[in-house]
């Protein structure tokens, strides 16, 4: 199949029209020498993102508004097959590309012609030496979880089986579902940027905090149990706790901040229990004691936290 473009950039975008055009502005300069289009699907309740982009000097940002909105997943599915593109860069709205990695995402399509490449971000996988991934199940059980940041995977465009895609199943980790699939398939081929290639901007907001029991416990455990056929229990386990390892996002000190929000309180610990034990480093007594410790007490041990940091 004949595409217009060899890379494009597609991004999902929610509410965020002046980080959006900030990261469009950051990436201009080499968007414009290497002629990277930018395909944007707008999920916004306002006009604003609209009135961003069309001040940006780029005569090479599509832009497709939805009405009524797609949703998050269902919006990254409608996002990818925007692109007239071999090779589809989905980035996430908050995120821009670091100076010089477009040249160097090219020179691997050039040279290589892989299936998908996977990025690294500042403070993500440290140590990572770049290059084709020869044992792909263990890159995927050592880096699994931050492949589900927005902007971590370059697809290529017949790589992606739309009609195999089961948003239920990988709710709110679409992008990270059709990364793994891409990746296990035995003829694939990976490349694996290590060096630091996208950015999160630091005035980003983010939508899943008051869900984050939810999302980062119950819908990643399923998630990662979608693959279950790849992998062994023991590796299921490994992948099931790695976000929060990593990440911290259900540790001790964010579930005493979630609970001081009341975003973690009894009610969800018991609804949520099975999962919390397996995705996160706590043990189930010290999920038990922050879920009923009281609110004020949680909010007190957070402020005493910040003062004792300044």
């Amino acid at each position: 199949m004949n595409f217009k473009y060899k890379l494009a950039i597609a991004i999902p975008t929610y509410n965020r029209a002046d980080i959006l055009s900030e990261n469009i502005e950051k990436m201009l300069p080499e968007l414009v020498t290497y002629g990277i289009p930018i395909y944007i699907s707008d999920d916004s309740s306002n006009t604003k993102t609209a009135e961003a982009i069309n001040n940006i000097p780029y005569q090479n940002i599509f832009y497709t508004s939805n009405k009524p909105a797609n949703g998050h997943d269902k919006n990254c599915i409608s996002t990818l097959q925007l692109p007239d593109a071999e090779y589809i860069w989905y980035l996430g709205d908050s995120i821009y590309i670091s100076p010089g990695v477009i040249a160097d995402v090219l020179r691997h399509i050039d040279t290589q012609q892989p299936d998908i490449i996977c990025v690294n971000a500042p403070h993500r996988v440290h140590d990572a030496i770049s290059g084709t991934i020869r044992n792909k199940k263990e890159f995927l059980i050592e880096t699994a979880w931050h492949l589900t940041l927005t902007g971590s995977s370059i697809y290529k465009n017949s790589a992606i089986s739309f009609p195999d895609i089961d948003i239920k199943k990988w709710k709110n980790f679409p992008q990270t579902g059709i990364t793994l699939s891409i990746v296990l398939k035995p003829e694939s081929k990976v490349i694996w940027i290590g060096e630091k290639s996208i950015t999160t901007n630091s005035k980003k907001n983010s939508y899943w905090s008051k869900n984050v029991i939810d999302v980062f416990s119950c819908d990643w455990c399923n998630f990662v149990q979608s693959f279950a056929k790849y992998f062994t229990k023991s590796e299921l386990e490994k992948l099931e706790l790695s976000h929060s390892l990593n990440t911290k996002v259900l540790s001790t000190k964010a579930l005493i901040m979630y609970r001081s929000q009341n975003y973690y309180n009894h009610e969800l610990y018991s609804k949520y229990s099975a999962y919390l034990t397996r995705s996160s480093q706590c043990n189930k007594s010290l999920l038990f004691i922050i879920s009923i410790t009281p609110q004020i007490i949680c909010k007190l041990i957070v402020e005493t936290y910040k003062s004792i940091k300044k």
